[in-house]
């Protein structure tokens, strides 16, 4: 029988969800940038969002964001290990009291309301110049 195998199943369920949310976040970049093909496309659209007709604008925006994106959801998949690794070492040595580093749950949380407040602003700036 394993000893803490509910607190080893906890941790496991939590990290499985960390990867899920990373992948989530690397999927919406994938899909912006498709989306921004579409509306690279489709001239008379950019021209529509642009005032200026400067498409170029609007591309270096989406290629930046797409980057973040990217790059956040790789951090918090790599911070997500991290979390698992060290809670499951603090389970498995029990003799060994160490305080578990909660900084990681700070960086982790603070990555996605960054994601989640970034997404936002970036949905109400196009939804506004297309209105």
């Amino acid at each position: 029988m394993i000893k803490r195998f509910s607190d080893h199943a906890a941790n496991e369920r939590t990290y499985l969800s960390w990867v899920r949310t990373s992948l989530a976040v690397i999927a919406f970049a994938i899909i912006i940038e498709k989306f921004s093909f579409i509306i690279r496309k489709n001239t008379a659209l950019i021209n529509q969002i642009s005032a200026n007709g400067d498409t170029k604008i609007i591309d270096e925006s989406v290629s930046y964001i797409t980057i973040i994106l990217i790059l956040t959801g790789l951090f918090m998949l790599i911070g997500a290990t991290y979390r698992f690794m060290a809670i499951r070492n603090y389970l498995n040595n029990s003799t060994n009291r160490k305080q578990v580093p909660y900084t990681i749950n700070l960086i982790l949380g603070s990555l996605l309301i960054f994601i989640t407040a970034a997404g936002l602003l970036y949905s109400f700036h196009i939804l506004g110049e297309l209105f």
